[in-house]
């Protein structure tokens, strides 16, 4: 075939896609399975009713107990106005010197516990003042919770981190209304002018849940 003549063929044109009417990626009736998002979403639910759960169950039945602290962090910019409050039970060296330290399981050749160990401090009541409650003494420490303590002592709960004791008790949020005057009262207690107590309640299991502030004579509830 001459060049001419393929000159004269007709040139077909390329049809375009139809958009319009193109089938979908994903036919209407594949969803995603419900169990991928109910699933988690179940377990989640869980998780939050049981945390709810534990501080109803220690606000009913616990027994009110008062811990001194002090203010670590008072901002936070990313999550908002809120104080980080560090005990005196939180503290190795202050615990070192409770019955029960040397008997606790520790890191070969260190003095301070294993990270994630759980440990039960036994707290002793003290008489309160005319105006505001005092903090509790620490008598004891152990990795099991004690039985049949007396009627003036109670066992809170706490887990290592390698260098203190968590209680799950180290964050105090301000109400929104009140963050500024709050935050003055707490930091006039740097200069050891005034106590910072932290009302608490704990429960026969030792789990503790947040109660009250106590800033000198002035309380703020949780």
């Amino acid at each position: 075939m001459s060049m001419e003549n393929l000159d004269r063929q007709p040139v077909e044109p390329i049809a375009e896609p139809d958009l319009v009417n193109a089938p979908p990626l994903l036919e209407p009736h594949q969803k995603l399975p419900f169990g991928r998002l109910a699933v988690p979403l179940f377990i989640q639910s869980l998780l939050i009713a049981s945390i709810a759960a534990q501080s109803i169950y220690a606000l009913a039945t616990g027994t009110t107990v008062v811990l001194k602290t002090m203010p670590v962090d008072p901002y936070d910019l990313l999550r908002g106005y809120y104080q980080i409050l560090s005990y005196d039970i939180s503290s190795f060296n202050n615990l070192k010197k409770l019955p029960g330290w040397e008997n606790l399981k520790r890191q070969k050749g260190s003095a301070n516990l294993d990270r994630n160990q759980q440990v039960y401090v036994t707290l002793l009541k003290t008489a309160p003042n005319a105006t505001t409650p005092q903090a509790w003494k620490p008598v004891a420490i152990d990795a099991n919770l004690p039985p049949n303590l007396s009627a003036d002592k109670i066992a809170i709960r706490g887990v290592s981190d390698g260098s203190n004791i968590i209680y799950g008790l180290e964050t105090y949020y301000m109400p929104e209304d009140r963050k500024d005057g709050v935050n003055t009262d707490i930091s006039s207690t740097r200069s050891g002018n005034r106590n910072l107590l932290v009302e608490v309640k704990v429960d026969n299991r030792g789990l503790a849940t947040p109660v009250s502030l106590w800033v000198g004579d002035k309380q703020y509830r949780f």
